[in-house]
């Protein structure tokens, strides 16, 4: 992990313990309407959880694409990603033909151990993936957005069963 990682990663910590009611994290739809809260316990909670399943998977030091919308879920990711020491790569969710072809090349680019997306936003990185020569793309319906957020527990469990039942015995690079 570098400096700066580190840093963010033990800032989120001492304040989880110090001020662990206190909000971390309010989510203002169109900037309008609150729409999520976190509190610093709770968002500690979620990025020592992801972190702990990006280390299970050994994704330190390797890019993982966030393709989530804003909100909680993606800063808990991005936060669990730079706590675990791999390269959280932020990618904006596909709207046109245009934007499709730029998460093309920043997929081709990063080639990504993992893509995190929505159950919603699948079909849509699908296609992308399939644009991408040598990409291989495996969906973990057990894995989706829900059990990623909610229930990460979940999420991980279903992550190592992918990989514990791939052909190449538990030793593949996911895209």
């Amino acid at each position: 992990m570098n400096d700066s990682a580190e840093q963010i990663a033990q800032c989120i910590a001492r304040h989880a313990f110090a001020h662990p009611n206190r909000d971390a994290i309010i989510f203002l739809e169109r900037g309008e309407t609150e729409t999520e809260r976190l509190t610093y316990e709770e968002l500690e909670a979620r990025v020592a959880s992801y972190a702990a399943g990006f280390e299970r998977e050994s994704f330190a030091g390797r890019a993982v694409a966030i393709a989530m919308p804003p909100g909680a879920a993606f800063v808990s990711l991005f936060l669990g990603c730079l706590r675990a020491g791999a390269i959280a790569v932020p990618v904006p969710l596909p709207d046109s033909d245009r934007s499709a072809q730029r998460i093309g090349a920043v997929l081709l680019d990063a080639q990504p151990a993992a893509v995190i997306a929505t159950r919603s936003d699948i079909s849509r990185l699908v296609a992308i993936a399939g644009a991408i020569p040598g990409a291989k793309l495996e969906i973990l319906p057990q894995a989706a957005h829900l059990a990623t957020v909610e229930q990460p527990e979940r999420f991980h469990a279903a992550f190592d069963a992918f990989l514990g039942s791939a052909a190449c015995g538990g030793q593949c690079d996911v895209p």
